[in-house]
């Protein structure tokens, strides 16, 4: 049965998990879980719902930890604060390189 995550390429993970399915199947779940409040986050974005954008990302923040996208850390902390004070431009901007990065790894 195929997945939609057939294009990426597991290789290196199974080398390292040794081929094991259970942790191959939890990563894909991941994927799937990320790509879904991916598309939330966009949704939120168009509409200009800040708070539930920073929620959103507040709950993404282990899950792309986990992807080692530790290169946008600071925008997704800064994001997922209970206390937002960025300015909307800011908020705007970091939102966007957040979607960006994150549809490089999982498309």
């Amino acid at each position: 049965m195929k997945s939609n995550f057939d294009k990426i390429n597991t290789t290196r993970l199974k080398q390292m998990v040794k081929s094991d399915e259970l942790v191959l199947e939890s990563v894909k779940l991941l994927l799937k879980n990320i790509t879904k409040d991916l598309e939330k986050v966009k949704k939120h974005l168009v509409k200009k719902e800040f708070q539930k954008i920073a929620e959103l990302c507040h709950k993404m923040k282990l899950s792309t930890h986990i992807m080692s996208l530790d290169h946008i850390e600071l925008e997704m902390n800064e994001l997922g604060k209970k206390d937002i004070t960025l300015s909307e431009k800011k908020f705007i901007a970091y939102t966007q390189k957040i979607i960006l990065e994150i549809e490089k790894v999982i498309k």
